[in-house]
């Protein structure tokens, strides 16, 4: 729902319109009621809250939800870097992001396996390690012909 208001606000519907309200008003109404259950759950929730009160949790939590981020906000961007300011096709753009894409999935391989023979307190480096590595092409500044591209780009269309 949280997403939806915020895919919808501003483009499909007002911000200020019913729908929008409602859908923010019905996630924060089903985030209190999530909450309310994992914490009549106990130890049995979910997401078990005294475990999530502790501040080495917490605090790692957060630090891996902002790796995630800028992994993912690095490769959305790097393919629209690709193609616009490199002037490559789509399609070429995805190969450019391979060796990242295939770097994060085998060190994340390596630190599952590692992970497994290792003591706790080497796993989130490990994990960290696994998220952060990738190997892109060497990012050089170089402006294309507007022409040549506008035309390339017409004649695959």
């Amino acid at each position: 729902m949280f997403l939806l208001a915020l895919e919808w606000g501003g483009s499909t519907y007002r911000w200020d319109s019913a729908v929008v309200l409602g859908l923010f008003c019905g996630s924060a109404g089903l985030l209190v009621v999530f909450l309310a259950w994992e914490y009549r759950s106990g130890d049995e929730a979910m997401i078990p809250l005294p475990m999530v009160r502790r501040k080495v949790i917490a605090s790692s939590c957060l630090a891996m939800a902002f790796a995630a981020a800028n992994m993912l906000t690095t490769s959305y961007y790097m393919a629209i870097y690709f193609q616009a300011d490199r002037g490559v096709l789509p399609m070429l753009s995805g190969v450019y992001l391979l060796p990242t894409i295939l770097s994060q999935m085998v060190f994340g391989i390596l630190s599952g396996i590692l992970g497994k023979n290792l003591s706790i307190q080497i796993r989130p480096m490990l994990t960290s390690f696994s998220r952060s590595a990738g190997f892109l092409p060497p990012l050089h500044h170089r402006r294309h012909n507007n022409r040549i591209h506008r035309q390339r780009l017409a004649k695959h269309t």
